[in-house]
């Protein structure tokens, strides 16, 4: 048997090879996606250029013209040029992990593959039309056809591509699981490559592509485009994805146990220690108060973190902009700092341009929280030494650029530890803590910050230090400079003043709630009513009872808060005074949404006593 017609053979032979694969792979329910689309081109590509090798064969055993050999040469040469095009792009998208739907997708995935598409298409013009890329030169009955070397450079040149492919992509992903499968058959892919050109210059006049091209579709579709792997290997990515999860939600719960539990335990033992003092020192009972009330704060910061998270999760960031006093802004964080720090040896260095405008348009709420964030963690980490606020700003016509950055002298962060700060599932590993420190604080900030359209980074050195920044911009309503607070001073304080002749009612079904506020209007003298339902408020209106303010708990059974504020505000004829919302709901931008609804003013549970003090100021100190 000459080789030509063992070829010959070996092409016949692939062709009911293909039509059976094609056969088994239409058979099953195939994925609708870009890689499929392309696996299922390269088959019908593969089983057309066979037939192609076949009629070019009977061209010559019949003695055909010329012309009908070389269309047929072209034709047969443009088709192989195109599978290994089709081959080149299925190879790239099989190393992305995101799924491409379509083969325009595909094409524009990025400039690589644009590029390579135009170079095939120009190539494939050529070898149709150009007259010095004929794929015929000399046709003899024994070896069929000699290739021309423009024939053969091109060939080694479309191969070497696809061979380039498979090795990068073999190295890049070594050390990903996910493309096992593709690792696989791109180092069979590779192995066929060399294999083939071995045999191919050992036996130049048998035509080997065809049967090595259909032994490799077999392989391919057996170890990575049989429906029914994929669906095993997607069952077996979900299972891992489930687990992981549950993973991350046990590792959450602990530490929201461990975070809610830490601080009771230490609230429960000091009012102990409190009550069971045989003698009873008004400095250690302030001291242990003090106690009392850090570990209450914590015990509130934990809870709002959680909250706050579950609020970002269900995509439900809204960023409510409104102006703001840039000074309120500066001195409020620094009073949290200060605050925060209680008896610790850290010094609070101030660095503030003079230059900053004065009123800003922005969301002041989460600007706060996150610098807030940031303090609390500077705090916890830090033992001694001392932590900068800075800001610095650039203003920009209408705009003005806003520049923080928080520096500390607390342990700093190693290094394999700094990609894992604002990744929640990593954060939420054993060795976290929540409410402050390494753990939700952050994660938030970093949300909140880019829902704003800013930018938060640091820069860390075990040891040493961190330094936080942030960048945002800002509106600017009034550009008149805050001038110089370097050495600013405390400014929180009570004005406790007399409401004598004023008359407050609240409105709460908890009466533990009911007394604490109570004893807090107490303090200016208010007389005070309460009421344990919406209801009983509403009647309290209808029968023409005059308050100069009513403190309205939102979750309340029958009637909510919300609830009650519609129906008071619809009231015809009477005289509603201002409303304030007390509520537990301290979900960061509940403010917004409270004022929105038609409060006046709103103050969160556990009520801080400066915040209310604010509030009593706001509406009766005029």
């Amino acid at each position: 048997m000459s080789p030509n017609v063992f070829g010959v053979l070996l092409t016949f032979a692939s062709i009911p090879l293909v039509v059976l694969l094609l056969i088994v792979y239409y058979s099953k329910n195939q994925f609708n996606n870009a890689k499929t689309k392309l696996f299922r081109a390269m088959l019908w590509t593969l089983l057309i250029g066979a037939i192609v090798e076949i009629v070019k064969v009977f061209l010559i055993n019949i003695d055909a013209s010329r012309i009908a050999l070389e269309i047929a040469s072209r034709c047969g040469f443009a088709l192989e040029t195109i599978w290994w095009y089709v081959l080149e792009m299925y190879t790239i998208i099989s190393y992305k992990k995101e799924t491409l739907n379509s083969l325009k997708d595909t094409i524009n995935y990025n400039k690589g593959t644009k590029i390579l598409t135009i170079y095939y298409i120009v190539l494939v013009a050529a070898i149709l039309f150009a007259p010095n890329i004929s794929t015929v030169k000399d046709i003899d009955i024994n070896n069929i056809i000699y290739m021309p070397t423009m024939v053969v450079i091109i060939s080694i040149f479309v191969i070497g591509i696809q061979f380039i492919l498979s090795i990068y992509y073999i190295i890049k992903t070594r050390k990903d699981s996910f493309f096992k499968d593709d690792r696989l058959i791109s180092i069979t892919i590779s192995i066929s490559i060399i294999v083939y050109y071995i045999v191919q210059v050992l036996f130049p006049h048998v035509s080997f592509p065809m049967i090595f091209f259909t032994l490799f579709y077999y392989l391919t579709y057996f170890l990575s485009e049989n429906p029914d792997l994929k669906l095993l290997k997607e069952t077996n990515i979900s299972r891992a994805t489930i687990e992981a999860s549950n993973k991350t939600k046990t590792n959450f719960l602990t530490n929201i146990s461990n975070g809610i539990k830490t601080p009771i335990d230490s609230i429960v033992n000091t009012c102990n220690e409190i009550n069971n003092s045989p003698v009873y020192n008004s400095d250690e009972s302030k001291r242990k108060v003090d106690m009392i009330l850090k570990h209450g704060n914590e015990l509130i910061s934990v809870i709002n973190n959680v909250l706050d998270v579950s609020k970002i999760e269900s995509g439900d960031i809204v960023v409510t902009e409104i102006q703001y006093n840039t000074v309120d802004l500066i001195e409020g964080i620094i009073e949290v700092a200060k605050e925060k720090i209680g008896s610790k040896p850290i010094k609070i260095m101030i660095g503030v341009d003079k230059n900053v405008s004065s009123i800003l348009y922005g969301d002041y709420t989460k600007i706060y929280q996150s610098l807030v964030n940031i303090i609390s963690n500077a705090v916890k980490y830090t033992e001694v030494g001392r932590i900068t606020i800075e800001l610095t700003s650039i203003k920009d016509n209408d705009n003005e650029h806003l520049s923080f950055a928080i520096t500390d002298t607390g342990t700093g962060i190693k290094d394999e530890e700094k990609e894992t700060v604002f990744n929640r599932n990593e954060n939420l590993s054993e060795s976290t803590t929540l409410g402050e420190g390494l753990g939700l604080g952050l994660i938030i900030t970093k949300k909140y910050i880019e829902a704003m359209g800013g930018r938060i980074w640091f820069e860390s050195r075990f040891r040493t230090g961190t330094t936080f920044y942030i960048d945002l911009n800002q509106k600017i309503i009034d550009s008149k400079p805050i001038g110089d607070i370097t050495n600013y001073k405390s400014t929180q304080s009570i004005n406790l003043f007399d409401c004598s002749k004023y008359k407050a009612l609240i409105v709460d079904d908890n009466l533990l709630n009911i007394k604490v506020a109570e004893r807090l209007l107490k303090k200016y003298n208010f007389n005070v009513e309460y009421v344990t339902n919406g209801q009983e408020c509403i009647d309290k209106i209808k029968s023409f009872e005059k308050y100069d303010v009513i403190f309205i708990d939102d979750v309340m059974s029958e009637l909510d808060g919300i609830g009650l504020l519609h129906v008071l505000k619809n009231l015809q004829g009477y005289d509603i005074p201002p409303l304030i919302a007390l509520t537990a709901n301290a979900i960061s931008g509940m403010k917004e949404i409270y004022i929105k609804e038609g409060f006046d003013d709103y103050l969160p549970k556990p009520i801080n006593i400066y915040e209310f003090d604010k509030v009593i100021n706001k509406f009766f100190n005029k």
